[in-house]
């Protein structure tokens, strides 16, 4: 494996403002506080931790759907954490998401072949024709049918939504994915599948994945190394046969013990 670093991560804080008590009086929820950690180019790290972690924050805030509190931002030697809208377009082909939730994240007015070809049509990559070849093709990629391309979220499993949550993720054909718990919402005849069909992309594609997720032996199955999060930290980083057999920190130990699915 490459061990090129693509992404950094130096001390990410994301602090949401909150007020509490008749007087109004502004406090914090710290939901990430001083994360830190790389992904080589080609490789797979897993995040792993109890719901409200902050698993979800840090993806979301390395793509910036949040801005960053403090610390840094660097993909591929490039800090991009003071990136502006207009600055933020390359990055944003570069690096997608796939998010949780496959019933929320579509959006149910718009057709198949809109969906994912409304990112095409923002980044100028393709018109008429070889846009729509271009989505038919992402959709046999993904295990579904080329003719789905006029159909409406609605008319697809929870399995079949995700996947094509996972094709608009690769229209842009990105270098990253930040994966957010993206079998969480689905059977679990159905999550081994979505785990494989990721791990096939990977390899065909040449793709760096952030895997976020709740279930350890996933986590185990699909990630070269995995980080543990604990209350807004990352308390644990190492190889995932390391962390598997001989996790370190108290809180890590917990969670296997108290939690073998989290």
């Amino acid at each position: 494996m490459n061990k090129e670093i693509l992404l950094e991560v130096k001390d990410l804080k994301k602090y949401f403002n909150v007020r509490k008590g008749m007087f109004s009086t502004k406090s914090y929820v710290k939901a990430v506080d001083g994360v830190s950690f790389t992904i080589n180019k080609g490789e797979t790290l897993g995040l792993v931790g109890e719901s409200g972690c902050g698993k979800t924050t840090t993806g979301r805030t390395i793509i910036k759907l949040y801005e960053p509190t403090s610390g840094k931002i660097i993909y591929n030697g490039e800090d991009i954490t003071g990136y502006d809208y207009n600055k933020m377009l390359p990055f944003r082909r570069k690096v997608q998401m796939i998010f949780q939730d496959p019933y929320a994240s579509l959006d149910p007015r718009m057709t198949v072949g809109d969906i994912i070809g409304e990112s095409i049509d923002i980044h100028k990559l393709a018109a008429g024709k070889e846009r729509t070849e271009k989505i038919q093709y992402l959709l046999r990629k993904v295990g579904l049918n080329s003719d789905h391309i006029n159909r409406y979220p609605h008319e697809f499993s929870g399995g079949q939504r995700q996947r094509i949550g996972i094709a608009r993720a690769l229209a842009v054909e990105p270098e990253c994915i930040i994966c957010d718990e993206p079998i969480s919402a689905l059977d679990v005849s159905i999550q081994a599948q979505v785990v494989n069909m990721l791990e096939d992309l990977q390899r065909d594609l040449g793709l760096t994945y952030l895997f976020i997720a709740h279930d350890l032996s996933m986590v185990k199955h699909i990630s070269n190394r995995v980080g543990v999060m604990y209350l807004g930290n990352l308390v644990e980083i190492t190889g995932s046969n390391e962390l598997y057999s001989n996790p370190l920190h108290p809180y890590t130990k917990a969670l296997f013990i108290f939690h073998p699915n989290t």
